[in-house]
């Protein structure tokens, strides 16, 4: 039985609309697109894929060699290769052979880490969290160094699925915008599931901010949201328009519906579980 991985490319800044569409293509076309985007306030492009296993390398190698050493210039990356077993799946042969390849690519330093604990305190720890303008920089030491390289670096994150959220907080100063997140996603928060970080900043005080959560069945996203909307409320402040930006399981998004609704559905009941069927019948 093969092992199937959600292999998710974050780059920022945002990579060029031509790349972009071209890798779009080639994913759908091979019926593994997940997500695809460019987000303009957060500075990135998100891109989110099913892999097996046995054919990662080579997907992902497919990917690199389109964006390339002039694609790299300038940019951080952050690549998720995601399993439920990633102890397992993922040996340190087979992430050393995509870390080898991507080094030689993007013409760039590479940094691996594993997530092995929540993302609250996977926060502190990780290669490549996020900064004002999109991905932080690098705060370990790369595995793989590039001295003269353009690009600013590949952390490579292998670890359980994640979900990867937009919010945007609408009312509030820096200070208590910054308070409101260490609420839900900071080492002393309320979920351990969660970490928070402001992204980017608007005039008129709206903050745009990300929060990943690391185990959505646990810590439902909606619940997050809702202790959001209650700390806002403290200040005057209120939640504004979000996104997903990355594969989101269709159960997750039915249990918030009945969160915020009260509305119970099946998956029988989405129209999209059917398109499949019907195209093949």
């Amino acid at each position: 039985m093969q092992t199937s991985l959600l292999v998710r490319l974050v780059t920022s800044p945002p990579l060029p609309a031509v790349i972009v569409d071209d890798l779009r293509r080639r994913l759908a076309a091979a019926g593994t697109l997940l997500a695809c985007l460019n987000d303009d306030q957060l500075n990135i492009s998100v891109i989110s894929f099913r892999a097996e296993l046995s054919n990662v390398g080579a997907a992902l190698a497919s990917l690199f060699e389109k964006i390339g050493e002039e694609g790299s210039a300038a940019r951080a990356f952050r690549l998720d290769l995601q399993t439920p077993d990633p102890t397992t799946a993922l040996t340190e042969e087979a992430v050393r052979a995509i870390a080898v390849d991507v080094h030689g690519k993007l013409r760039s330093p590479v940094y691996i880490a594993r997530r092995s604990v929540p993302a609250a305190a996977w926060k502190e720890a990780r290669a490549m969290g996020w900064g004002r303008d999109g991905l932080g920089q690098p705060q370990n030491a790369p595995v793989l160094p590039y001295s003269s390289s353009q690009a600013l670096g590949v952390a490579i994150e292998i670890g359980a699925p994640s979900l990867l959220v937009k919010v945007q907080l609408i009312g509030v100063n820096e200070a208590q915008a910054e308070r409101v997140l260490a609420a839900v996603g900071g080492p002393d928060g309320g979920f351990a599931d969660v970490a928070a970080y402001i992204v980017g900043e608007q005039r008129d005080e709206r903050w745009f901010c990300v929060l990943e959560l690391s185990d959505v069945k646990r810590t439902p996203p909606a619940r997050v949201l809702q202790v959001l909307e209650i700390e806002l409320r403290r200040y005057g402040g209120h939640l504004g328009a979000g996104a997903v930006l990355s594969h989101i399981p269709l159960q997750t998004l039915l249990d918030t519906l009945a969160f915020r609704t009260g509305l119970s559905a099946a998956p029988a009941q989405i129209i999209e579980t059917h398109l499949g069927a019907a195209a093949n019948a």
